[in-house]
Protein backbone atom coordinates (compact mmCIF):
# COMPACT_ATOMS: atom_id res chain seq x y z
CA UNK A 1 0.00 0.00 0.00
CA UNK A 2 1.34 3.50 -0.66
CA UNK A 3 0.22 5.96 1.95
CA UNK A 4 1.42 9.44 3.01
CA UNK A 5 1.76 11.31 6.55
CA UNK A 6 1.48 14.80 6.73
CA UNK A 7 2.59 16.34 10.25
CA UNK A 8 2.50 19.82 11.23
CA UNK A 9 1.83 19.95 15.09
CA UNK A 10 4.66 21.38 16.07
CA UNK A 11 7.42 23.72 14.61
CA UNK A 12 8.54 21.32 11.95
CA UNK A 13 6.56 20.40 9.36
CA UNK A 14 6.49 17.99 6.80
CA UNK A 15 5.74 14.53 5.09
CA UNK A 16 6.85 11.41 4.23
CA UNK A 17 5.75 8.65 1.88
CA UNK A 18 5.67 4.60 2.29
CA UNK A 19 5.04 1.32 0.58
CA UNK A 20 3.74 -0.28 3.13
CA UNK A 21 6.59 0.05 6.03
CA UNK A 22 9.05 1.05 4.07
CA UNK A 23 9.93 4.80 3.58
CA UNK A 24 10.23 5.72 0.50
CA UNK A 25 11.00 9.24 0.77
CA UNK A 26 10.32 12.28 2.84
CA UNK A 27 11.11 15.40 3.76
CA UNK A 28 10.04 18.84 6.23
CA UNK A 29 11.83 21.91 7.80
CA UNK A 30 11.42 24.12 10.50
CA UNK A 31 8.40 26.43 9.82
CA UNK A 32 6.73 27.77 12.71
CA UNK A 33 3.68 30.42 11.10
CA UNK A 34 3.82 29.00 7.76
CA UNK A 35 2.44 24.99 8.11
CA UNK A 36 -0.28 25.10 5.58
CA UNK A 37 1.78 26.31 2.79
CA UNK A 38 5.25 23.83 3.94
CA UNK A 39 3.14 21.54 4.73
CA UNK A 40 1.76 20.98 0.83
CA UNK A 41 5.27 21.73 -0.71
CA UNK A 42 6.94 19.21 1.83
CA UNK A 43 3.92 16.29 0.57
CA UNK A 44 4.63 17.18 -3.19
CA UNK A 45 8.64 17.20 -2.83
CA UNK A 46 8.36 14.05 -1.17
CA UNK A 47 6.19 12.13 -4.09
CA UNK A 48 8.30 13.78 -6.55
CA UNK A 49 11.59 11.29 -5.31
CA UNK A 50 9.62 8.26 -4.48
CA UNK A 51 8.17 8.12 -8.03
CA UNK A 52 4.53 8.37 -6.69
CA UNK A 53 2.10 10.42 -8.13
CA UNK A 54 -0.73 12.19 -5.61
CA UNK A 55 -3.89 9.89 -7.71
CA UNK A 56 -1.29 6.57 -6.43
CA UNK A 57 -1.69 7.42 -3.07
CA UNK A 58 -4.28 5.20 -1.55
CA UNK A 59 -3.92 6.15 2.08
CA UNK A 60 -3.80 9.88 3.73
CA UNK A 61 -2.73 10.04 7.71
CA UNK A 62 -1.90 13.26 9.64
CA UNK A 63 -0.24 14.31 12.43
CA UNK A 64 -3.63 14.29 14.41
CA UNK A 65 -1.47 15.97 17.52
CA UNK A 66 -1.79 16.87 20.51
CA UNK A 67 0.60 19.92 19.16
CA UNK A 68 -0.63 23.03 17.92
CA UNK A 69 -3.72 23.75 17.59
CA UNK A 70 -3.70 26.17 14.01
CA UNK A 71 -0.92 23.19 12.86
CA UNK A 72 -2.68 20.17 13.72
CA UNK A 73 -5.82 21.88 12.11
CA UNK A 74 -3.68 22.40 9.40
CA UNK A 75 -2.98 18.98 9.05
CA UNK A 76 -6.00 17.22 9.67
CA UNK A 77 -7.28 19.15 7.01
CA UNK A 78 -5.34 18.69 4.76
CA UNK A 79 -5.08 14.88 4.72
CA UNK A 80 -9.03 14.45 4.85
CA UNK A 81 -9.40 16.74 2.00
CA UNK A 82 -6.81 14.77 -0.25
CA UNK A 83 -8.25 11.21 0.90
CA UNK A 84 -12.02 12.85 0.56
CA UNK A 85 -10.73 14.48 -3.18
CA UNK A 86 -8.88 10.97 -4.28
CA UNK A 87 -11.81 8.86 -2.46
CA UNK A 88 -9.35 7.41 -0.43
CA UNK A 89 -9.05 6.53 3.13
CA UNK A 90 -7.74 9.00 5.95
CA UNK A 91 -6.39 7.71 9.23
CA UNK A 92 -4.92 9.43 12.07
CA UNK A 93 -1.23 8.96 14.38
CA UNK A 94 -0.12 10.34 17.50
CA UNK A 95 2.28 13.10 18.44
CA UNK A 96 3.73 11.03 20.65
CA UNK A 97 4.13 8.23 18.02
CA UNK A 98 6.16 10.20 15.96
CA UNK A 99 8.57 11.43 18.56
CA UNK A 100 8.77 8.08 19.94
CA UNK A 101 6.63 4.87 19.60
CA UNK A 102 8.73 3.06 22.58
CA UNK A 103 9.27 5.50 25.13
CA UNK A 104 8.08 8.58 27.14
CA UNK A 105 7.59 11.36 24.93
CA UNK A 106 6.19 15.23 26.07
CA UNK A 107 4.58 18.20 23.99
CA UNK A 108 4.61 21.58 24.97
CA UNK A 109 1.38 22.76 26.78
CA UNK A 110 -0.30 26.16 27.60
CA UNK A 111 1.40 27.55 30.51
CA UNK A 112 4.83 26.16 30.29
CA UNK A 113 3.46 22.53 31.06
CA UNK A 114 3.91 19.46 28.92
CA UNK A 115 1.61 16.74 28.22
CA UNK A 116 3.87 13.52 28.94
CA UNK A 117 2.79 9.92 27.76
CA UNK A 118 4.83 7.36 30.05
CA UNK A 119 3.94 4.45 27.48
CA UNK A 120 2.48 4.03 24.26
CA UNK A 121 -1.42 3.26 24.64
CA UNK A 122 -1.35 5.74 27.79
CA UNK A 123 -3.53 8.48 28.21
CA UNK A 124 -1.08 11.74 28.40
CA UNK A 125 -1.22 14.06 31.74
CA UNK A 126 -0.56 17.11 31.93
CA UNK A 127 2.64 17.85 33.91
CA UNK A 128 4.45 21.09 35.12
CA UNK A 129 8.00 21.77 33.40
CA UNK A 130 9.59 20.06 36.64
CA UNK A 131 8.43 16.53 36.48
CA UNK A 132 11.41 14.40 36.68
CA UNK A 133 9.97 12.48 33.91
CA UNK A 134 10.62 14.81 31.47
CA UNK A 135 13.93 14.14 31.88
CA UNK A 136 13.85 10.63 30.27
CA UNK A 137 11.37 11.57 27.38
CA UNK A 138 11.64 12.64 24.23
CA UNK A 139 9.77 15.94 23.01
CA UNK A 140 10.46 19.60 22.19
CA UNK A 141 10.15 22.90 24.12
CA UNK A 142 12.23 24.99 26.27
CA UNK A 143 12.09 22.01 28.85
CA UNK A 144 14.57 20.42 26.14
CA UNK A 145 18.05 21.30 25.21
CA UNK A 146 17.69 18.49 22.08
CA UNK A 147 14.40 18.79 20.76
CA UNK A 148 12.69 15.80 19.00
CA UNK A 149 9.81 17.11 16.68
CA UNK A 150 7.02 14.33 15.45
CA UNK A 151 8.43 13.76 12.02
CA UNK A 152 6.22 11.81 9.46
CA UNK A 153 9.21 9.55 8.45
CA UNK A 154 9.08 8.20 11.56
CA UNK A 155 5.07 6.54 10.65
CA UNK A 156 6.61 3.26 9.04
CA UNK A 157 6.48 1.63 12.60
CA UNK A 158 3.34 2.01 13.11
CA UNK A 159 1.98 0.85 9.99
CA UNK A 160 0.00 -2.40 11.13
CA UNK A 161 -1.46 -0.04 13.54
CA UNK A 162 -3.38 2.39 11.50
CA UNK A 163 -6.88 2.05 11.22
CA UNK A 164 -8.03 3.54 7.60
CA UNK A 165 -11.38 5.20 8.31
CA UNK A 166 -13.77 7.60 5.68
CA UNK A 167 -12.08 10.94 5.97
CA UNK A 168 -14.98 12.79 7.63
CA UNK A 169 -14.04 11.05 10.49
CA UNK A 170 -10.53 11.99 10.80
CA UNK A 171 -10.26 14.84 13.54
CA UNK A 172 -7.55 16.30 15.83
CA UNK A 173 -6.33 14.96 19.01
CA UNK A 174 -5.83 18.44 21.07
CA UNK A 175 -6.49 16.10 24.43
CA UNK A 176 -6.84 19.51 26.23
CA UNK A 177 -9.60 21.96 25.28
CA UNK A 178 -7.97 24.57 22.25
CA UNK A 179 -7.14 27.85 24.47
CA UNK A 180 -8.99 30.21 22.45
CA UNK A 181 -10.63 33.14 22.69
CA UNK A 182 -14.56 34.03 22.16
CA UNK A 183 -15.23 37.68 20.62
CA UNK A 184 -16.59 39.93 23.05
CA UNK A 185 -19.13 41.20 20.90
CA UNK A 186 -20.93 39.28 18.06
CA UNK A 187 -20.70 39.95 14.23
CA UNK A 188 -22.60 42.63 12.90
CA UNK A 189 -21.74 42.07 9.08
CA UNK A 190 -20.25 43.89 6.81
CA UNK A 191 -19.92 47.43 6.31
CA UNK A 192 -22.12 48.76 3.53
Amino acid sequence: MIWVVIGCSSPFAGAAVFRDSELLSAGGRVAPGRASGTALDELMNALEPAGIELGDVELFAADAGPGSFTGIKIGVTLAKTLAYAHKRPAAGISAFDLISNEGPAAVPAPKGQYLLRVRPGDRPELVGKEDPRLRSAAGYGAAFEQPVFPLPERAGALFEKLKPADPESLVPDYVLEPSITKPKRPFRGMPE
